[in-house]
């Protein structure tokens, strides 16, 4: 994957190449990045399988987990209290930073609400945030 990415430099080859390899991580019908464009508003850079009507939850569970830096996990995104939103979905979304600042989010999303929050085994998560935040350069 890191071979992947540093071979391009354009934004949307970089995102296409993230959520491909997310959809392998973790099974979601669909999968988003999302991520502050110049002026600080949310911007969908790219989309796995996103509907229409999915999109405002996908940028509300966007938006919580680059302001807080935290992983969500979710069975239902309309019952969920961190998120504001009336779709109710199962999401994961994981936080996109670069030399120290979160610039984006990554999220997967079911239309569809689950009776339990998916379960990400701590190695997935590990490997996950490592690939989604490089080391800084020394």
């Amino acid at each position: 994957m890191v071979r992947a990415v540093n071979a391009t430099l354009d934004p949307a080859a970089v995102a296409t190449v993230l959520l491909d390899r997310a959809a392998t991580w973790v099974q979601m019908s669909s999968w988003a990045l999302v991520a502050r464009d110049r002026t600080g508003q949310l911007a969908l850079v790219a989309d796995r399988g996103l509907a229409a009507d999915m999109r405002p939850a996908v940028e509300a569970a966007a938006a919580w987990v680059i302001q807080t830096g935290q992983d969500l996990v979710t069975n239902n995104l309309s019952l969920d209290s961190r998120v504001r939103v009336e779709f109710p979905a199962v999401a994961v979304g994981f936080p996109l930073a670069c030399r120290g600042r979160r610039v984006g989010a990554l999220v997967g999303i079911d239309a569809a609400p689950s009776s339990r929050a998916p379960k990400l085994a701590p190695g997935l998560v590990s490997g996950i945030r490592q690939l989604l935040e490089p080391a800084p350069k020394r």
